[in-house]
C-alpha cells in the first residue's frame, strides 16, 4: 500500500516549478512519473473498505442548473457594448454510484445555442481523504476560475480569473484533503471537443494548500495553483512549396465581467509558443459573516527560439459580507466558499485588474518598435488592459434560488478598440433543480 503522504510529496518534489529547469523533455519525464505513480496506487489499494452506502449503488440522480441574466450599460460615446438578456447557463447533470468507491457524473450545457459537454468523469475513493478522477473535469487552478456560479457571490468570473483560469478537460486528477491541507495534482489533454486549437497541449496543473484555520464559519487559507501546458503540437499548417510551418500559439482574453456581452475586450495571441507557464497565489479567510480572497495571477509564454517570449498578469480583490444568515459557507472539499443558505442576503465588492500587455520599445503610431523613428518593428504584445469594481448583493429567498443584483465600473485601455469607461447594471437569476 502506497503511502498518501509520501504520494503527495513525489508529485510536489517532481513537479517542474520545483526543478530549476523547464526543458519540456525533463517535463515528459515527470509526467510519466505521475502517471506511473497514479498506476501504482490503483493497482495496490484494497477492496474492501466502504465509501457509499450500498443501497445508492446504480441509482442515477438527475439534477440541473438554470442561469438567467440580463444588463444595461451607459457608455462614453465611442464606447458601444450591448444589452441585453440571455441565459448564460443551461444544465443538465446526471450522477451515480457505480460502486462502493466509485461514481459517475455527465453535465450538459443547452445555452449560448450550442450543446457542449462540462463533466463527464469517474471517481474513484481510495479512501475518504484521497480520491483520484478520470475524465473531461476542470483543472484545479485558481478559484476565481474553479468555483461554480452557485459559489462565486458575483454575476461573472473576475477578468483575471477568465483570462488565465483553467477550463475543463481529458485528464487523470489525485486529491487528499485533510482539514488543514489540501493538494490536488493531474495531467490533462485537451477539452473534450477540443475547441481551442493551438493554446492546448499536454498539462501538469496542480494546486496547493494551507489551512491553519479549518472549523465551520472560521477559515484561514494560503496556497498557490500552478499548470505548465505545452502548445497543441498537432496545430501546423503548409506553406507553397509544401514545407510545415509550425503555428502553435497561446491564447489569452477576457470580457468585460458581465455574462450578456462576450465579446472580448482584451486578447492577447501568442505565435510560435513552446508551452505556458501559469502561477496563482491565494488567498481565502472567512470568519462568520465576513469572508475576503485574493488571487494574483502570473503567465509566462516560452516562445521557439529566436522568438521574444511574454508575460503577463493580473489579479483581484473581494469581500462578502452576510447581512442575515447564519454565516459565509465553506466548501471544504473544493477549497472554496460555498452557497448561502436559505433566507440569506449577501453584500460583496470586488477589484479586478488585468494586463494583456508585453510591450517592449517605442509607441510609434499604435505600434511598438525597436527605433524611435517607428521603422523597426519588435516583439511587443498588446492585448490591452482592464480594470474594474463591482458591488454586488445577493438574495436567497428559497433554497434553490438566487437572485444577485450588481453594479459594475471598469475601464479599458487598448490599442485595438476604442479606450474609456464604461458602466453597467445587471441582474441575474439562478435557479437549481
Amino acid at each position: 500500500m502506497i503511502n498518501v503522504n509520501n504520494f503527495i510529496l513525489l508529485i510536489i518534489a517532481n513537479h517542474p516549478t520545483f526543478v530549476c529547469t523547464l526543458n519540456h523533455k525533463k517535463m515528459n519525464i515527470k509526467l510519466a512519473r505521475f502517471t506511473m505513480l497514479v498506476a501504482m496506487l490503483f493497482s495496490s489499494v484494497a477492496t474492501h473498505a466502504q465509501i457509499f452506502d450500498s443501497t445508492a449503488v446504480g441509482k442515477v440522480k438527475v439534477s440541473g442548473r438554470v442561469n438567467m441574466d440580463g444588463a444595461y450599460f451607459t457608455r462614453q460615446p465611442d464606447f458601444v457594448m450591448s444589452d441585453g438578456v440571455t441565459f448564460s447557463e443551461l444544465r443538465v447533470r446526471f450522477s451515480t454510484i457505480l460502486s462502493s468507491r466509485t461514481d459517475f457524473r455527465a453535465e450538459i450545457d443547452f445555452a449560448l445555442g450550442s450543446v457542449v459537454p462540462r463533466d463527464v468523469a469517474f471517481r474513484y475513493f481510495v479512501d475518504k481523504n484521497f480520491t483520484v478522477t478520470l475524465g473531461n473535469f476542470r483543472e484545479s487552478f485558481s478559484p476565481a476560475a474553479y468555483a461554480s456560479s452557485t459559489e462565486n457571490f458575483f454575476i461573472s468570473v473576475p477578468t483575471p480569473g477568465q483570462a488565465f483560469g483553467c477550463s475543463r478537460n481529458l485528464g487523470v486528477a489525485a486529491r487528499y484533503v485533510v482539514p488543514h491541507f489540501f493538494a490536488e495534482a493531474g495531467v490533462f489533454g485537451q477539452d473534450l471537443l477540443d475547441q481551442i486549437k493551438g493554446s492546448k497541449g499536454y498539462a501538469f496543473t496542480n494546486r496547493v494548500l494551507y489551512r491553519p484555520l479549518n472549523s465551520g464559519s472560521h477559515v484561514l487559507q494560503f496556497g498557490f495553483s500552478n499548470t505548465i501546458r505545452r502548445a497543441d503540437a498537432n496545430n501546423l499548417s503548409k506553406d507553397a512549396s509544401g514545407k510545415e510551418i509550425e503555428l502553435r500559439t497561446v491564447n489569452y482574453g477576457s470580457r468585460a465581467e458581465t455574462n450578456v456581452d462576450r465579446n472580448q475586450l482584451i486578447s492577447v495571441k501568442n505565435p510560435f509558443a513552446k508551452y505556458q507557464d501559469k502561477l496563482s497565489v491565494e488567498f481565502l479567510g472567512i470568519w462568520q459573516k465576513l469572508a475576503v480572497q485574493g488571487e494574483y495571477m502570473n503567465a509566462f509564454v516560452k516562445a521557439k527560439s529566436g522568438y521574444d517570449n511574454q508575460h503577463y498578469q493580473g489579479y483581484y480583490a473581494q469581500a462578502i459580507y452576510q447581512v442575515r444568515g447564519k454565516g459565509i459557507a465553506y466548501n471544504d472539499l473544493d477549497a472554496v466558499q460555498a452557497k448561502s443558505g436559505l433566507g440569506s442576503i449577501n453584500v460583496g465588492i470586488r477589484y479586478s485588474y488585468t494586463d494583456l500587455n508585453d510591450s517592449k520599445g517605442y509607441l510609434v503610431n499604435g505600434i511598438y518598435t525597436d527605433l524611435p523613428n517607428g521603422k523597426e518593428a519588435n516583439g511587443s504584445f498588446n492585448g490591452g488592459v482592464v480594470k474594474g469594481f463591482s458591488a454586488a448583493v445577493s438574495f436567497y429567498p428559497l433554497k434553490n434560488f438566487i437572485l444577485t443584483m450588481e453594479y459594475n465600473w471598469g475601464k479599458l485601455s487598448s490599442i485595438t478598440l476604442p479606450s474609456g469607461s464604461f458602466q453597467m447594471a445587471q441582474a441575474q437569476a439562478i435557479i437549481q433543480f
